[in-house]
């Protein structure tokens, strides 16, 4: 087999020259492990958006002019480096070819980009199940310079998952608690202006809830939305939003494969998590597209993408091939090192992502340490730990004494994308997203102020609570009916003095009184904090009561001048 090997200019010609695009399509349906992420329009689209980045490679193997395999790969404009068509956008990549030829082809197109590319690597993010692999593991040549790692796939049944009598769908399920609340909506996007603003909001989801897990997180690229809209009017995109009155529930975007949708972006919104919405969606959407003739969904393994309704597991597999000539000893051990490394991860499990957020912290929190404050920071800490007093005081504010304060709206509420602009300065605001996402499930809400790219303000409301645990006192207290709690506020050091404190809790009182059943809003504080203090007072809170705790190293006492029944053991609360 002939493999020629198309760069820049001439692989540009070739790409709009239709004898190859419907070689390249005839090619593609005698594969039979071919994906979407490898059809000439899937790949032509991807190739034109990203042109600024990356020149289109095309390795093309033939007998007497027939066309029996080929590997589209983009080179970086950049750096030079080598990867496949469709990047981070296509999650299935390979090569395709006639099924006879699947393994030689491979073969000869590698060595041909290893005499071209003598410095690159390849990695294969995810090769699809029946892509013939026996070329990597036989014989000594790509034995040595590949590393293959197994990759999970969950596989849902459009007609199982949608079955009427589904248990989020059936009387008194999710869906009609949803639907006690107001309108709910399941709609199919249909045009590219719909799909960007939605691909944007689940740009946001998704980064929050990575960063609430402390998983790694992608910059959003405006590029991908474009390449979403072009996919879509090419008939290769299936978008939808479930909504309550407007507001995003869940939402996903997938790329079509015939009879499947691919979920390349899915997140739900943490203010409906007590109703499940992942599993909810999933189950919505089974029954949207069997009813389109859509047989399956592919769900990929990112955190938030449910799995209780997955019918089918089994196994892709992620393949990196190490071009470079040279074979001496160096490289051959650390190719070898890099596979053992790599299996004894795989034996962990999920341990190897616990690992990899651990990693990630201990970075991070060596980054914002001080080495000069570190000596007071521990006699600080040793101090907290053996001899400290302290006192929690409570404030109350009745609601019908609110309209006389101003109003300056400044604040955002329930904004995800602020809370993503919040900078830690300090190592226990590292879990701050971690925090705030638990927050927001237990039903608080987040007020927020952001300014040039920085949250410098935030609060938050909790509007019922049955238990309030004091963490700083280490007490629970029962907030009275009709209660409704402000609770962690913080201001950027560089922001503090512009009155954003005061805005705030003018803005959130004015607010909580459209809360259901609301009679007084209570706030907390430290007695040591004076600048809080004083600013509760000015706007109008009255002090009700304290709880305290006195540490000393031979034991600890708490007690509270508050009424008996707000001072009870009841189940803690998170939030």
């Amino acid at each position: 087999m002939n493999i020629e090997l198309l760069r820049a200019d001439r692989a540009e010609a070739a790409l709009a020259n239709p004898a190859l695009a419907g070689s390249w399509t005839q090619l593609h349906a005698a594969c039979p492990w071919a994906t979407v992420f490898q059809r000439f329009e899937f790949c032509r689209l991807w190739y034109d958006t990203f042109s600024e980045r990356y020149m289109p490679v095309l390795a093309i193997g033939s007998e007497h002019g027939v066309i029996h395999g080929l590997l589209p790969l983009a080179q970086s404009r950049a750096d030079d480096t080598l990867l496949i068509a469709g990047g981070d956008e296509a999650r299935y990549q390979a090569w395709i070819s006639v099924p006879d030829h699947g393994a030689s082809f491979i073969d000869q197109a590698l060595d041909r980009l290893r005499t071209a590319f003598p410095r690159a690597s390849i990695a294969f993010r995810c090769i699809p199940p029946g892509t013939p692999l026996d070329w990597s593991s036989r014989g000594e040549r790509w034995k040595s310079l590949t590393v293959a790692q197994p990759v999970q796939r969950r596989l849902v049944s459009t007609a199982a998952a949608g079955a009427p009598g589904g248990r989020f769908l059936e009387q008194g399920g999710g869906l009609k608690l949803l639907q006690n609340l107001g309108a709910v909506e399941l709609k199919v996007l249909s045009e590219p202006q719909e799909l960007s603003a939605i691909v944007d909001q689940l740009a946001v989801l998704q980064d929050f809830r990575l960063r609430s897990v402390d998983e790694a997180h992608h910059a959003r690229d405006p590029l991908t939305t474009l390449l979403y809209e072009r996919l879509m009017r090419a008939g290769l995109v299936h978008a939808a939003t479930l909504t309550l009155d407007g507001k995003i529930v869940a939402a996903h975007v997938g790329i079509l494969d015939n009879d499947r949708v691919m979920l390349e972006k899915f997140a739900c919104s943490p203010f409906f998590a007590k109703h499940a919405p992942g599993d909810l969606y999933m189950q919505l959407l089974a029954s949207e597209l069997s009813s389109r003739g859509v047989k399956q969904v592919d769900v990929p393994p990112l955190v938030g993408c449910p799995e209780s309704l997955a019918t089918q597991l089994d196994h892709a597999f992620a393949v990196s091939v190490f071009l470079p000539e040279t074979d001496n000893l160096a490289v051959q051990t650390g190719r070898s090192i890099t596979r053992r490394v790599q299996t004894a991860l795989r034996s962990f499990g999920s341990a190897s992502s616990a690992m990899r957020s651990r990693a990630r912290r201990l970075r991070a929190r060596l980054r914002l340490l001080r080495v000069t404050a570190l000596p007071g920071k521990l006699v600080r800490m040793v101090l907290h730990r053996v001899w400290r007093s302290t006192e929690f005081r409570l404030y109350r504010m009745d609601l019908r004494s609110v309209q006389a304060l101003p109003n300056p709206g400044l604040m955002n509420r329930d904004s995800l994308a602020d809370l993503l602009l919040f900078t830690p300065r300090e190592g226990w605001q590292l879990d701050f997203w971690k925090d705030s996402w638990r927050k927001i499930e237990d039903g608080a809400h987040p007020y927020t102020r952001a300014e040039q790219g920085r949250l410098v303000h935030y609060g938050w409301m909790v509007e019922k609570q049955a238990t309030s645990h004091l963490w700083s006192v280490g007490q629970d207290w029962v907030p009275p009916e009709g209660s409704v709690i402000f609770t962690t506020f913080y201001t950027d050091p560089r922001e503090r003095g512009r009155g954003l404190y005061y805005s705030s809790l003018c803005q959130m009182l004015h607010e909580a009184q459209h809360v259901p059943g609301a009679k007084a809003v209570f706030i907390g504080v430290l007695a040591d904090n004076a600048p809080s203090r004083r600013v509760i007072e000015k706007v109008g809170f009255s002090y009700e009561y304290s709880f305290f705790e006195k540490r000393r190293p031979w034991g600890v006492s708490r007690w509270s001048n508050a009424p008996a029944a707000m001072t009870q053991r009841a189940d803690t609360s998170r939030a």
